[in-house]
């Protein structure tokens, strides 16, 4: 009679059964992982329009200007882009300025409530009515509003 021998390591059976949790865990997490990005693309854009918004704003406060006829400091959307520019002819419709620019990775929805305008120094909106600017992306969608005195917030869905 032999003394068996030990034998040492894996089964087949064994490896497949860990290859597949490996798997699964990896599954759950590249959803996980997906789900969190696009919240923060959602958050990044929502929050650039914010801040565009609050800085014309605060340029038409301060009567931030390049151009000596400019009237109002405004924002208006060119594709996926935020355009920050000094405005001026009678009703602030007409770029006279510099502008900064803004890339958005969402999408604004009802582009129609652009422009938004500021009126130099009282920083109130040339509109008589609130406006309001959608951003979505990935599902998920927030409503900002502009109210006639220059007041910014956001409406929660």
């Amino acid at each position: 009679m032999r003394p068996e021998k030990k034998q040492f390591g894996f089964t087949l059976m064994e490896l497949l059964m860990v290859m597949g949790v490996v798997a699964i865990l990896a599954v759950a997490s590249l959803s996980v992982w997906k789900n969190n990005r696009n919240h923060m693309i959602f958050s990044q854009s929502k929050n650039d329009v914010i801040l565009a918004l609050e800085k014309a704003r605060s340029r038409a406060e301060i009567g931030f200007q390049k151009d000596i006829n400019s009237k109002c400091q405004g924002v208006n959307v060119n594709g996926s882009t935020l355009i920050i520019s000094e405005k001026c002819g009678i009703n602030c419709d007409t770029v006279c300025g510099n502008s900064d620019e803004i890339y958005l990775a969402a999408s604004v929805v009802n582009s129609s409530d652009f422009p938004v305008n500021f009126k130099r120094i009282t920083g109130e909106t040339t509109e008589t009515t609130e406006k309001t600017i959608t951003v979505t992306y990935g599902g998920q969608t927030s409503r900002i509003k502009v109210k006639p005195d220059g007041a910014i917030y956001e409406v929660m869905p």
